[in-house]
């Protein structure tokens, strides 16, 4: 294998010429320096020599003299590999002094291959390198040459020595008014994360290990923020144990997408169990890659007992709204009795009484006859405003006939009193509704009539039915003025909030759109259950 001899007192420059030739199959010898260099000649073979000029103890000029006039190789191929000067005149003393190749750095790895190959295997290399063989006084008139021109670069390499301290200077000046800002900076970061309330943590993307947490973990936690650096196993372990896997899951789905905005729990040092909302975001390198995760944590365990006792506040009270509209539809139900039984008969028996008298009159008493009879009217009248005011409180057609008939019937009755048209709009005969849902359905549609009769100034109104598998929809809509936004969140308008609660206490919503001017839409989806039928 061919054996080539690299020479340079820089390390990377012996790195970088390495990595260029190794790659056509030559063995590789280094040496630091021409003296360096001579020991590996003279103690093995060597095929070829690449070797720097400027260099401690025995630089390139003279080492090409030592091989060309003293060593035992004197033939071996040597290439110069270093700056020249723009003139020639290096490269011109080097080929003199017995180089093969002068290749100026820097050079393409193309080149510096080319010239190994040439100085490998041209015969004329070898013949030119016989043929330059000098005598003692062509070496004496070199040696003068040979000083000039090693003045003249080290004069240049202390030029650019100097012009390097002075960019070292610089940049040492530059470096530590960086840091002085950086220290500043770290300063007001802390400042900022050891005095807010939330646990300021940063995260490594790459060892997932946590290398800063603010000290509210003391707080917080209830331990040293410094544990929970240790790993993220560390930190995993004071998560309730209902909780880490789905922690564990979202720390997974981090490293993938950069977000992460969990709730969970943790078991403080004191045993308590605390609520944590916990949500970061990633940082990214010029390159784009997630370097690491940053974040806050925040103990939300008063907002969550907060929210709890609200929830079953509202539960309790829309019980209680629910146990008040069964106990006013029982009294309804009471009422419609009393009203519909004992008035309704008596109202009928003292009917039947006057018609009785009016007959018995003689003819002679006209007028009070007459009288009679309006009475009897009146009487008539009064029976069926009892009879309308009893269904109305107790609508036992949605009993007798379903729901479907018992809207119709609303419709007609809303039209023949109120004068606004009243439309129907549903394309299924029957209905399977619970009786709760119908009822609840229909005493919503008889608030909404109600409002549309005060305040709309409407002319027509349609209603709309409709059940699916799941639900009943019912949407009433009217050409009126049209339902303001004040009024649909007004905490007086107690009739829309009686409809609203009717709807979820049975587990559905209720929904009220208006457009000024153009009317408005109410629509109420309520859960069914099929096969309970009222029709």
């Amino acid at each position: 294998m061919t054996t080539i001899l690299i020479v340079d007192d820089s390390e990377s420059n012996r790195l970088t010429l390495r990595s260029t030739i190794e790659c056509e199959g030559y063995s590789i010898v280094e040496a630091e320096d021409g003296e360096a260099a001579l020991a590996v000649l003279n103690g093995g073979r060597i095929d070829a020599v690449i070797s720097d000029i400027l260099m401690p103890r025995l630089d390139g000029y003279q080492l090409c003299r030592h091989i060309r006039s003293v060593s035992p190789l004197p033939n071996v191929p040597i290439i110069i590999h270093s700056p020249m000067d723009a003139e020639g005149q290096d490269i011109e003393l080097a080929l003199r002094l017995g180089a093969d190749r002068v290749l100026s750095k820097p050079c393409s790895a193309v080149e510096i291959r080319q010239a190994l190959r040439d100085v490998l295997t041209d015969p004329e290399c070898k013949r030119d390198r016989n043929s330059r063989k000098s005598n003692p006084d062509e070496l004496l008139e070199f040696k003068s040459e040979y000083s000039i021109r090693l003045i003249a670069k080290l004069e240049q390499n202390n030029i650019e020595l100097m012009e390097a301290q002075k960019r070292l200077v610089r940049l040492t000046d530059e470096l530590t008014h960086q840091t002085e800002e950086l220290r500043e900076s770290e300063s007001r970061f802390r400042q900022l994360a050891e005095n807010i309330s939330e646990v300021f943590w940063i995260v490594d993307a790459t060892t997932a290990r946590s290398v800063y947490v603010s000290p509210a973990c003391t707080t917080i936690w209830g331990i040293d923020g410094e544990v929970l650096t240790n790993g993220m196993e560390s930190w995993i372990n004071t998560v309730h144990p209902d909780d880490r896997h789905r922690i564990r899951k979202a720390i997974a789905e981090r490293l993938e997408t950069g977000v992460f905005d969990q709730e969970y729990r943790i078991i403080h040092a004191d045993g308590t169990i605390r609520h944590i909302h916990d949500r970061g975001f990633p940082v990214y390198d010029d390159a784009g890659t997630i370097v690491r995760f940053v974040g806050l944590a925040n103990d939300v365990t008063r907002e969550k007992v907060h929210a709890a006792q609200l929830s079953e506040s509202r539960e309790q009270l829309r019980a209680l709204a629910m146990k008040l509209q069964n106990a006013r539809e029982a009294e309804r139900q009471l009422i419609a009795r009393e009203v519909h039984g004992e008035l309704g008969q008596r109202l009928t028996a003292l009917y039947m009484d006057l018609v009785w008298v009016r007959k018995k009159l003689p003819v002679s008493c006209s007028a009070l006859a007459k009288k009679l009879t309006a009475m009897a009217e009146l009487v008539d009248n009064t029976t069926e405003s009892v009879q309308r005011i009893s269904f109305e409180m107790t609508p036992s057609i949605l009993n007798d006939l379903g729901l479907r008939s018992a809207i119709e019937w609303q419709a007609n009755e809303f039209h023949s009193r109120t004068g606004i048209c009243c439309k129907l709009d549903c394309p299924q005969a029957e209905l399977s509704v619970a009786a709760a849902a119908s009822l609840a359905t229909f005493r919503i549609l008889q608030e909404t009539l109600t409002n549309v009769a005060r305040h709309s100034c409407a002319t027509e109104v349609t209603i709309s039915l409709f059940q699916s598998q799941f639900d009943l929809q019912m949407t009433v809509r009217d050409n009126g003025v049209g339902i303001r936004e004040a009024e649909m969140i007004d905490s007086r308008s107690l009739g829309l909030l009686g409809m609203r609660e009717r709807a979820a206490n049975l587990g559905g919503s209720i929904k009220f759109t208006g457009l000024p001017g153009a009317g408005t839409e109410i629509l109420l989806v309520i859960p069914t259950v099929i096969g309970i039928s009222n029709d």
